[in-house]
């Protein structure tokens, strides 16, 4: 991998690092050397990496460490660990909900995914909790939500226009305002369907319960989990650590590389997962066999993964998100983000949805209503809605 790491940045690898990868003593001397902390606190929220950052601070015996550094990650943890326990009473009565409403459902990561891989469900923070179900039953449980108290975070098109959107868009946010608690509600598991082709009838048939409270929540296959952490992680193109740590830790118990390297090649993501598992043996210390890095190295799929991502990353951008519409922000997201994402499959389908799904704002169809029969033309006038969509502000 080409990027350079900020020193920061390198510490936040090593602390956030499965006990098994664990490398203390490399973790005293990055602590020795940084002098910076208030960016490693920045990045370890940023990263959601932030309760696994201090665990490994306070257990590695340094004395090097700001007393103020260690408060600091202390509250951001207790924080942290409140939120996730807080949505455990909203995650049950959303089973209940939609249990009742004969809706067929899976809560994807979250509370259930931190259950899964660490045994606890406040180990991972929880911003939200997604579910997923059937096509054929989306509008429906839609109806479930706002029955219950649910509102959409955002205005929906109008009528005509919802087959287009659930065909561009593959999630829709709700909010309980009495709870303050976000639900996404997905009727596929990534963006662009062509990534992971996978049928909900078939993740519904081999589905998994883990119980959250008093609840047996229903869950991705456990076979499918690995591949389905690594499309979702480089779908976003690694912006958050703690993606690549979860990865490290499902193939500690799934056994390995060989499988998800086979079922990667299937799904055509195989350049795109060899990337992953270099990251995740430079950064977290993942083991990866020599045969695997030198293919990795010889890939030129990987070789554009690796440049994109340079640029996407860089030296400081792991810290934070630029400002919305910014220069920045269109540099990081509409050239390399784009880039890196168009990069993962060499599919013609997945490219071809890739690009035309760049081209395809939704707010653009309220700002100019055109009829169905025109709705090729919303490409040609993006500029135009991008234009007043600023003047309005």
């Amino acid at each position: 991998m080409s990027l350079r790491l900020a020193p920061e940045f390198s510490l936040l690898c090593l602390a956030a690092r499965p006990a098994i990868y664990g490398d203390m003593e490399a973790l005293r001397r990055a602590i020795g050397t940084t002098t910076d902390w208030p960016a490693v606190i920045e990045g370890a929220q940023r990263n959601r990496v932030t309760p696994l950052v201090l665990a490994s601070l306070q257990g590695c015996g340094s004395t090097q460490i700001p007393a103020e550094v260690l408060a600091e990650l202390r509250r951001q943890t207790i924080v942290s660990v409140g939120r996730s326990l807080a949505k455990i009473p909203a995650l049950e009565r959303l089973c209940a909900t939609f249990a009742q409403s004969k809706i067929r459902f899976l809560i994807v990561k979250g509370i259930p995914l931190s259950l899964q891989l660490y045994g606890e469900a406040t180990r991972r923070t929880a911003d939200d909790i997604d579910v997923v179900v059937s096509p054929d039953q989306f509008w429906q449980a839609d109806a479930a939500l706002t029955q219950s108290g649910y509102r959409y975070e955002a205005e929906l098109p109008s009528a005509a226009r919802l087959e287009s959107y659930t065909h561009w868009v593959k999630h829709v946010r709700y909010i309980s305002e009495r709870f303050q608690i976000v639900v996404e509600l997905h009727h596929r598991l990534t963006g662009n369907p062509y990534l992971l082709e996978w049928q909900f009838d078939e993740l519904w048939q081999d589905r998994v319960h883990i119980r959250v409270g008093e609840t047996e929540v229903p869950t991705l296959p456990s076979r499918k989990l690995p591949l389905y952490l690594f499309a979702h992680g480089a779908n976003h193109a690694w912006e958050r650590l703690r993606w690549l740590v979860d990865l490290t830790t499902v193939l500690q118990r799934s056994g390995g590389t060989e499988n998800l390297l086979s079922e990667a090649e299937k799904a055509g993501l195989r350049p795109a997962l060899l990337q992953a598992l270099v990251l995740a043996h430079e950064w977290l210390g993942f083991p990866l066999a020599a045969q695997y890095l030198d293919q990795a190295s010889k890939d030129p799929q990987v070789k554009r993964l690796d440049f994109c991502l340079g640029h996407f990353l860089g030296r400081t951008n792991w810290r934070g998100r630029p400002q919305l519409n910014s220069w920045e922000w269109l540099w990081r997201f509409s050239i390399w983000f784009f880039l890196y994402n168009l990069s993962l499959k060499a599919d013609w389908r997945y490219r071809a949805y890739q690009c035309a799904a760049i081209w395809i704002h939704p707010p653009d169809w309220d700002i100019v209503r055109l009829p169905p029969a025109l709705f090729w033309l919303y490409p040609l006038i993006r500029p135009f809605g991008w234009m007043m969509r600023r003047l309005r502000r």
